[in-house]
């Protein structure tokens, strides 16, 4: 997933604390969501950390949006458990963090 930061902010990188095992790494001018290689890595942490940079989104402070492939956001859902068969995930190449809210919101998934 590729993160595109907001105006106002240069750079972001490390994770948000949140022990889902996952990182935005700097590669060039480009930001990306690492796995972390060390540590204990939650079945759903995968999915709530691109939950936590969708919500980021919304105050537009940190991060503007991001470009999630359908291929990692499926990946994402068989990780944590989440029957997403009947959302039809791979109707799309790429998802945006408007997509993961709705999609959050209607799975109802409280993260």
């Amino acid at each position: 997933m590729e993160i595109f930061l907001a105006p106002n902010c240069a750079s972001f990188t490390g994770s948000f604390g949140t022990k889902c095992g996952y990182a935005i790494q700097r590669h060039n001018n480009r930001f990306f969501v690492k796995r972390n290689s060390k540590g204990i890595i939650p079945p759903d942490g995968h999915w709530r950390f691109i939950v936590e940079c969708a919500k980021l989104t919304k105050t537009n402070l940190y991060f503007a949006d991001f470009d999630l492939p359908a291929s990692e956001l499926r990946d994402a859902f068989e990780e944590a458990n989440i029957c997403y068969t009947p959302l039809n995930i791979l109707a799309r190449n790429t998802y945006h963090a408007q997509d993961v809210l709705y999609l959050n919101q209607i799975l109802n998934c409280g993260k």
